[in-house]
């Protein structure tokens, strides 16, 4: 919760977690050396683990192979290309793996595809389903040093200095619209 992820999970009707357990997380921990996880990346990363649609086992496997999902990742602005995104596919084995977007999925030796446990561990049909996977989902670009963030943007400021949307900024002030 320290990373306001639990709060945009919250805010959202329609989800699916993609939970490693603590297992699973070590390899990625073990990386940092003691040089601790920059904050960003530690939300960005909890992000990506999270789908923007409620899924089960069997509504992964009806999905075509490759079929993109977008993660909360994506809602962020900071997702270059497809990086906000993750391909499902099933298996020969029948279970599922999620990954990265070709064709950034080829190097399976750094946490870019999960196998998704048969048995879920919480689903509330419609709303929320939270899967087990056996690794850490981290994008290449997740794993290096976050850019900086953006600077603070005022909407109404840039439109007043474009001088011909008025009427539009006189809605954003009213009482609690101002961007």
């Amino acid at each position: 919760s320290s990373t306001n992820v639990a709060a945009e999970i919250n805010s959202r009707t329609s989800i699916t977690v993609l939970s490693p357990d603590d297992a699973a997380l070590s390899p990625l921990l073990a990386g940092y050396e003691g040089g601790g996880i920059p904050f960003q990346q530690i939300s960005d990363t909890l992000r990506y683990h999270v789908l923007l649609e409620y899924m089960d086992i069997s509504s992964m496997k009806a999905r075509p192979p490759g079929q993109l999902v977008t993660t909360l990742y994506q809602t962020t602005g900071r997702a270059a290309g497809q990086l906000g995104w993750v391909s499902l596919s099933q298996q020969p084995d029948g279970n599922v793996r999620i990954g990265l977007p070709p064709p950034d999925n080829n190097s399976i030796g750094n946490n870019s595809t999960a196998s998704v446990s048969p048995t879920p561990l919480r689903l509330f049909p419609y709303n929320i389903s939270v899967l087990q996977i056996d690794r850490a989902l981290v994008p290449p670009q997740l794993s290096r040093a976050p850019p900086p963030p953006f600077p603070p943007v005022n909407i109404t400021d840039a439109l007043v200095k474009q001088a011909k949307f008025n009427t539009f900024v006189a809605f954003l002030q009213a009482p609690g619209g101002d961007l």
